[in-house]
């Protein structure tokens, strides 16, 4: 299999003018204003991959140990005491 992807790359090479005419394929699609802006963009993102390698993902997203801190706000639902109402009356909103 590596045989045949070398000779692939070697090849494409060769016929491409190192590559040259593959970028400048692409440049002209995102470049044409008569093209969709999903090929443009589409056109762009394979030139900057290529160019600038992909962007990649750090996946360890946990802050380091010093800042881990915990918010309390007062108590939690099950240790709150029972509100009471009592019952108003008209009468009882004259006194």
């Amino acid at each position: 299999m590596g045989d045949r992807r070398a000779f692939f790359r070697a090849y494409n090479k060769e016929s491409t003018a190192e590559g040259n005419e593959l970028v400048d394929v692409v440049l002209a699609v995102m470049r044409d204003q008569n093209a969709s802006n999903r090929e443009r963009m589409e056109a762009a993102t394979w030139l900057a991959d290529r160019g600038f390698g992909r962007p990649t993902v750090d996946i360890a997203l946990e802050p380091p140990e010093d800042r881990w801190f915990t918010i309390e706000i007062g108590d939690p639902p099950a240790m709150r005491p029972k509100p009471s109402y009592t019952l108003v009356t008209p009468k009882d909103a004259d006194k």
